[in-house]
């Protein structure tokens, strides 16, 4: 949905008095006339009274002159003669009112009548009284974790202060601010912030008159929206109405870039213009130059003139994308050890969730963080530690998501064992429902266990979840939805071949009728297929050893399809596909780096996106991030661009389950890259 909102205003106060002395012929003390003519134009303004016109509907003038004498009258009309005043010194004071009575404006003025006519300009240039400000900003509690607001106001001198909530309800997504104000004009901005860092704000001009209250609610938005009015009324330096246009926001507005817009007019006019982002003055002139992370925001551009409450402004709305290249990944942010509030270490685990969640599991701080992708950077919403009951968070080695029971599976090597935790959409909460020991097989007196449990794939056929115990050739499955935690004892476990050596990696297929698993260490690559008398995920297996063309090293794979997968050794990519049969491989292409189909050299991880339209592949010791299009059909690859990492060497990636953002960690950084992919 596209929306704008533009507001515009301008406020010009002036009464001219003329006032004529004469002669009088009548006997007694000489008298003159007053003859006071006003004129006077007004414009309404976004942020005023409710239910009260700022137009001037009529004028009290009053006067004290010689020996005590004073007048008082009161016109609708924009001239008034008032005759038989005293020569003399005068004090003449004149208040502009609404239609309800309300005082707006006042102007005073110490003159002489003689018997000369005078001519005499009272000015309108005093906002009379005090009025209340009432404003509330609310937003939704489910975007904000940890909110909190600012608000200022910049009087006409240019003085700011600061204002504090008189309600302050913000866990619950609003505030209130109330405050008893001098009449006049101010300029008033705004920020929400999360963890003090500013997510969203605006500026605006408000009118404070005697007795009454200046009311508004504020409303931030998320949504994408970007729309321009076609032109806006400005006031030049003298208050001058001046017709523009906003030009220079493209309607896609990249975010990180810089983007520059401007005021535009068939006029010469000066237009002292300052621009407001998010609530942050960012330029002042005719133009503004400004750069924003990912989602929406709010410019505002405001400008003043030299008269009283003569105002102009413009308001636009827009959200900032990641713009490029579909299906590559564009670097948000290096999320360091210390920032963001969040420690980020070597060798952390992390597991993207659906809705921009990210899970980082830190082993240095014995920690499970919780937290959400924010504007390109990271916003911790929960942490858990070894000191609360009911969460193991030492040694972690994998982190797994099953959407359909709603549960995070962790395993750890300090028990070892294997974490079943309820998993909450809502408030993204961990709560531990079950614990699985590391027994994988007991038999009689045989009993076997695991040291280390990782790289989990899921049975789609049973909702097992099978991981690689560490250092043997070996495969367990935890019985994630047992009721139970004597069901969950139950234990699944498969060895392959020989012995004295692990897998290094391994992955299914869509939809787990196909296993490939690869090990350097054994220079192997076992292929199998379920089979179709037991159900059996792992069986009529293949093995394929060094003898075998460029299977010596195979240290990675990745299923690009349902019968087709990639596999890397040092020094290539190899792309196969299954046999008619099921039962063997065919190797169809091997990549190697300089031949035009990316950096195919030290691949420790790949990965495809949710729709299997592209695959990533990781390269450590070439610090390279490879994409490539997997044609449809055919799955072939197509290289599309090779992304440097520049000194940092990632060895493992997640991709989220809507394919929008990538996560890359290290063994021996203590930092983490988050990309967003491009659509």
């Amino acid at each position: 949905m596209k929306r704008h909102k533009h507001f515009f205003t301008l406020f010009v106060l002036v009464i001219t008095l003329v006032i004529a002395g004469t002669s009088c012929t009548d006997p007694g003390p000489e008298v003159g006339t007053l003859t006071l003519n006003m004129q006077m134009s007004s414009r309404s303004r976004a942020l005023i009274p409710g239910e009260t016109p700022l137009e001037v509907a009529r004028y009290i003038v009053m006067g004290t002159g010689p020996q005590g004498a004073t007048f008082n009258v009161s016109t609708s009309t924009k001239s008034v003669d008032i005759e038989g005043l005293l020569l003399g010194e005068w004090s003449i004071r004149a208040i502009g009112q609404n239609q309800g009575g309300t005082d707006l404006v006042e102007g005073t003025i110490d003159t002489i009548i003689g018997t000369s006519p005078n001519i005499v300009i009272i000015e309108l240039n005093e906002l009379i009284g005090k009025g209340t400000l009432n404003l509330t900003l609310d937003w939704s509690e489910i975007e904000i974790a940890s909110p909190s607001t600012t608000l200022r106001l910049i009087d006409a001198e240019g003085n700011t202060r600061t204002l504090n909530p008189t309600v302050n309800n913000a866990a619950n997504g609003s505030v209130t601010y109330q405050e008893l104000l001098d009449a006049g004009s101010y300029t008033v901005t705004a920020q929400l912030e999360n963890n003090g860092e500013p997510i969203a704000g605006f500026a605006d001009f408000i009118r404070i008159v005697s007795n009454r209250t200046t009311e508004a609610q504020i409303t931030f938005e998320i949504e994408d929206y970007t729309t321009l009015p076609a032109s806006v009324t400005m006031v030049d330096h003298l208050g001058t109405p001046i017709e523009c246009e906003i030009a220079g926001l493209p309607e896609e507005v990249p975010a990180f870039e810089p983007v520059t817009v401007y005021l535009s007019s068939d006029s010469d006019a000066v237009i002292d213009a300052v621009w407001y982002l998010d609530g942050a003055e960012i330029a002042r002139g005719m133009e503004c130059t400004f750069r924003t992370a990912i989602g929406s925001h709010r410019l505002d551009v405001l400008a003043q003139g030299a008269l009283l409450a003569s105002l102009g402004s413009a308001t636009i709305s827009f959200e900032s994308k990641v713009i490029g290249t579909s299906g590559v990944p564009v670097l948000l942010r290096n999320v360091s050890s210390s920032s963001d509030g969040i420690t980020i270490d070597a060798g952390c685990v992390t597991k993207l969730l659906p809705n921009n969640i990210l899970i980082v599991g830190n082993n240095t701080e014995q920690a499970i963080h919780v937290c959400r992708i924010v504007r390109g950077s990271l916003e911790v919403l929960h942490t858990y530690t070894r000191a609360m009951s009911g969460y193991h968070t030492k040694k972690l080695t994998d982190i797994y998501y099953d959407p359909l029971s709603s549960q995070v599976i962790i395993s750890d090597e300090d028990g070892p064992r294997v974490s079943l935790y309820l998993y909450n959409p809502s408030t993204h909460e961990l709560t531990l429902r079950l614990v699985k020991d590391n027994i994988y097989y007991s038999k009689g007196s045989t009993v076997l266990r695991f040291n280390k449990l990782s790289n989990f794939k899921l049975d789609k056929l049973n909702g097992y979840l099978y991981g690689l115990i560490g250092g043997k050739n070996e495969i367990t499955a935890v019985l994630i939805n047992s009721a139970t935690a004597e069901e969950l004892k139950q234990n699944v476990g498969q060895a392959f071949h020989s012995s004295g050596y692990e897998f290094s990696d391994w992955d299914t297929s869509p939809s787990s009728n196909h296993t490939v698993l690869v090990s350097p260490q054994y220079n192997c690559v076992l292929i199998a297929s379920r089979s179709a008398d037991t159900g059996t995920m792992v069986q009529n297996m293949k093995l394929y050893l060094q003898d075998t063309p460029y299977v010596t090293g195979a240290r990675s794979v990745c299923f690009i399809g349902e019968e087709t997968f990639v596999y890397s050794t040092a020094n290539n990519l190899v792309r196969c596909r299954y046999t008619a049969q099921g039962d063997a491989m065919t190797q169809t292409d091997v990549y190697s780096k300089g031949d035009g189909h990316g950096t195919a050299r030290g691949i420790t991880q790949m990965v495809t996106s949710p729709s299997m339209r592209y695959l990533y592949t990781l390269s450590p010791s070439e610090r390279a991030l490879d994409v490539y299009e997997i044609s449809e059909g055919t799955e072939e690859l197509f290289h599309i661009e090779t992304i440097p990492m520049g000194s940092f060497n990632g060895t493992d990636m997640e991709i989220s389950p809507d394919g929008t953002h990538l996560v890359v960690t290290s063994e021996t950084a203590q930092s983490l890259l988050l990309y967003q992919i491009c659509d």
